[in-house]
Protein backbone atom coordinates (compact mmCIF):
# COMPACT_ATOMS: atom_id res chain seq x y z
CA UNK A 1 0.00 0.00 0.00
CA UNK A 2 1.66 3.22 -1.12
CA UNK A 3 0.65 6.62 0.23
CA UNK A 4 1.04 9.74 -1.88
CA UNK A 5 1.33 12.75 0.40
CA UNK A 6 1.36 15.18 -2.52
CA UNK A 7 -2.08 14.11 -3.68
CA UNK A 8 -4.29 17.08 -4.50
CA UNK A 9 -8.07 16.73 -4.49
CA UNK A 10 -8.83 17.25 -8.17
CA UNK A 11 -10.93 15.71 -10.87
CA UNK A 12 -9.28 13.25 -13.23
CA UNK A 13 -11.47 14.76 -15.92
CA UNK A 14 -13.33 18.00 -15.22
CA UNK A 15 -17.09 17.83 -15.71
CA UNK A 16 -18.38 19.40 -18.90
CA UNK A 17 -22.03 19.77 -17.92
CA UNK A 18 -24.32 19.57 -14.90
CA UNK A 19 -25.12 15.91 -15.63
CA UNK A 20 -21.46 14.82 -15.73
CA UNK A 21 -20.72 15.93 -12.15
CA UNK A 22 -19.74 13.06 -9.84
CA UNK A 23 -21.67 14.01 -6.70
CA UNK A 24 -19.99 11.44 -4.47
CA UNK A 25 -16.61 13.06 -5.22
CA UNK A 26 -18.05 16.56 -4.64
CA UNK A 27 -19.57 15.57 -1.28
CA UNK A 28 -16.36 13.81 -0.20
CA UNK A 29 -14.18 16.82 -1.05
CA UNK A 30 -16.41 19.32 0.78
CA UNK A 31 -16.81 17.01 3.77
CA UNK A 32 -13.04 16.43 3.92
CA UNK A 33 -12.32 20.15 4.01
CA UNK A 34 -14.99 20.68 6.67
CA UNK A 35 -13.43 17.95 8.83
CA UNK A 36 -9.98 19.54 8.42
CA UNK A 37 -11.41 22.92 9.47
CA UNK A 38 -13.02 21.36 12.56
CA UNK A 39 -9.78 19.60 13.50
CA UNK A 40 -7.70 22.78 13.08
CA UNK A 41 -10.28 24.68 15.19
CA UNK A 42 -10.03 22.08 17.98
CA UNK A 43 -6.25 22.45 17.88
CA UNK A 44 -6.58 26.28 17.89
CA UNK A 45 -4.54 26.60 14.71
CA UNK A 46 -6.25 29.79 13.54
CA UNK A 47 -4.06 30.48 10.50
CA UNK A 48 -4.71 26.95 9.27
CA UNK A 49 -8.46 27.44 9.89
CA UNK A 50 -8.44 30.64 7.85
CA UNK A 51 -6.47 29.04 5.01
CA UNK A 52 -8.78 26.02 4.90
CA UNK A 53 -11.89 28.23 4.98
CA UNK A 54 -10.57 30.18 2.01
CA UNK A 55 -9.79 26.94 0.21
CA UNK A 56 -13.31 25.67 0.88
CA UNK A 57 -15.11 28.84 -0.19
CA UNK A 58 -13.11 29.10 -3.41
CA UNK A 59 -13.29 25.43 -4.36
CA UNK A 60 -15.23 24.18 -7.35
CA UNK A 61 -16.73 21.44 -5.19
CA UNK A 62 -18.18 23.86 -2.64
CA UNK A 63 -19.64 26.15 -5.30
CA UNK A 64 -21.16 23.17 -7.10
CA UNK A 65 -22.70 21.80 -3.92
CA UNK A 66 -24.04 25.27 -3.03
CA UNK A 67 -25.79 25.59 -6.40
CA UNK A 68 -27.23 22.10 -6.01
CA UNK A 69 -28.55 22.79 -2.51
CA UNK A 70 -30.16 26.05 -3.60
CA UNK A 71 -31.75 24.63 -6.76
CA UNK A 72 -32.86 21.21 -5.56
CA UNK A 73 -34.68 21.95 -2.31
CA UNK A 74 -38.24 22.77 -1.29
CA UNK A 75 -37.84 26.47 -2.16
CA UNK A 76 -36.35 25.82 -5.59
CA UNK A 77 -39.17 27.71 -7.33
CA UNK A 78 -38.37 30.92 -5.42
CA UNK A 79 -35.89 33.21 -7.23
CA UNK A 80 -32.98 34.73 -5.33
CA UNK A 81 -32.23 38.42 -4.76
CA UNK A 82 -31.08 38.70 -8.38
CA UNK A 83 -34.51 37.54 -9.58
CA UNK A 84 -33.06 34.55 -11.45
CA UNK A 85 -34.42 31.04 -11.27
CA UNK A 86 -32.03 28.19 -12.13
CA UNK A 87 -34.45 25.42 -13.04
CA UNK A 88 -32.72 23.67 -15.93
CA UNK A 89 -29.40 21.80 -15.83
CA UNK A 90 -27.98 24.25 -18.38
CA UNK A 91 -29.01 27.25 -16.23
CA UNK A 92 -27.39 25.62 -13.17
CA UNK A 93 -24.18 25.00 -15.12
CA UNK A 94 -24.08 28.61 -16.37
CA UNK A 95 -24.77 29.91 -12.85
CA UNK A 96 -21.89 27.82 -11.55
CA UNK A 97 -19.60 29.46 -14.10
CA UNK A 98 -20.76 32.93 -13.10
CA UNK A 99 -20.09 32.27 -9.42
CA UNK A 100 -16.42 31.75 -10.11
CA UNK A 101 -14.20 34.38 -8.53
CA UNK A 102 -16.99 36.39 -6.94
CA UNK A 103 -16.05 36.57 -3.29
CA UNK A 104 -18.25 39.40 -2.00
CA UNK A 105 -21.93 40.18 -2.25
CA UNK A 106 -22.91 43.21 -4.25
CA UNK A 107 -24.98 45.88 -2.46
CA UNK A 108 -28.64 46.12 -3.39
CA UNK A 109 -28.85 49.86 -2.75
CA UNK A 110 -26.62 52.67 -1.50
CA UNK A 111 -27.19 54.34 1.85
CA UNK A 112 -25.55 57.62 2.79
CA UNK A 113 -24.01 57.49 6.25
CA UNK A 114 -23.25 61.21 6.37
CA UNK A 115 -25.91 63.62 7.67
CA UNK A 116 -27.12 66.25 5.25
CA UNK A 117 -25.92 69.75 5.99
CA UNK A 118 -28.55 72.42 6.27
CA UNK A 119 -28.02 76.11 5.65
CA UNK A 120 -28.73 77.15 9.25
CA UNK A 121 -26.37 74.48 10.72
CA UNK A 122 -23.27 75.88 8.97
CA UNK A 123 -21.27 78.45 10.94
Amino acid sequence: MSTDFNQVPAFSHPPESWHTIDWSVINRQVRGLQVRIAKATREKRWRKVKALQRLLTHSFAARTLAVRRVTENRGKKTPGVDGELWSTPQAKWLALGRLKGRAIALPQYAVSIFPKRTAHAAH
